[in-house]
C-alpha cells in the first residue's frame, strides 16, 4: 500500500472510537499535524469545539500557502 502524499491532519480525542495510533498515520500518511488531547471523544466538535478549530487552524497554517 503505498504512502498518501497528501497532507494529513489528525487530532486524537481519548474516548474516540477508533484511537489514531501516530506511528500507524505517520507510515501511512504525510502526517504534518498529529495532537493528542486529554479529554474529548467521537462527538469532539460538540465536546471540546475550541481544542478542534485550534488543530484545524494549526493543520491549516502548516500546509495552506496563502
Amino acid at each position: 500500500m503505498p504512502k498518501e502524499a497528501k497532507p494529513t491532519g489528525f487530532s486524537f480525542f481519548p474516548k474516540e472510537l477508533s484511537p489514531g495510533i501516530k506511528s500507524a498515520l505517520e507510515k501511512h500518511c504525510n502526517l504534518v499535524s498529529y495532537v493528542q488531547h486529554e479529554r474529548g471523544g467521537h462527538f469532539a466538535a460538540l465536546e471540546r469545539p475550541e481544542e478542534l478549530w485550534g488543530d484545524v487552524k494549526e493543520f491549516a497554517g502548516k500546509v495552506w500557502k496563502v
